[in-house]
């Protein structure tokens, strides 16, 4: 696995997530739908916005098959294998 450095993949996420950023300097979001609205509102196209309430464990996911894994937050690459 390689992940490039968070606000560095020079996608086109990147923007949007800048443009969401710009506006909470603007204006705080206290509640979810002034949180909404504010990402909604923060580019155009507006982009559409909803609620997810369940996600997966990636983490507990993996814990079985890996050893702990330090420093992840400096460059570094990864190689998982999966041995049958």
């Amino acid at each position: 696995m390689s992940f490039l450095l968070v606000g560095h993949t020079h996608e086109d996420v990147d923007q949007c997530f800048s443009k969401i950023s710009q506006k909470l300097k603007e204006k705080d979001a206290l509640i979810m739908p002034d949180l909404e609205a504010l990402i909604s509102s923060s580019q155009t196209p507006h982009p559409k916005v909803a609620n997810i309430n369940t996600v997966w464990n990636i983490s507990g996911w993996l814990e079985p098959y890996i050893n702990q894994v330090h420093n992840i937050t400096f460059p570094k690459m990864y190689r998982y294998i999966y041995l049958s």
